[in-house]
């Protein structure tokens, strides 16, 4: 039986992530809640000094979360079916 680089290749272990590379994650997943939570709170203070009444208000709360769920349920799953490098330009340039 004959060493090819395939084989090799295949015998090593994948790099762990680094410390600094999980404190990004975590920050980003923080953020990421953070924007779409907090302003639930926020809504009976900001939505009268809009003039919104109470339920107009929790409706754009609402929106923004049914929102980021649709974006979830139908963007996310393109990343099994694209390379990541093309998804993340086309992505970047739809927005």
């Amino acid at each position: 039986m004959s060493v090819t680089s395939e084989s090799l290749a295949l015998a090593q272990p994948e790099a762990a992530l680094t410390r600094p590379l999980i404190l990004l994650f975590g920050t980003s997943v923080g953020v990421i809640v953070t924007n779409l939570f907090a302003p639930q709170t926020l809504v009976g203070l900001i939505g009268p000094s809009l003039g919104l009444s109470a339920a107009a208000a929790g409706l754009v709360a609402m929106a923004t979360l049914l929102g980021y769920a649709a974006g979830l349920f139908l963007l996310v799953p393109l990343a099994d079916l694209a390379e990541n490098r093309r998804l993340i330009l086309r992505m970047l340039a739809a927005a």
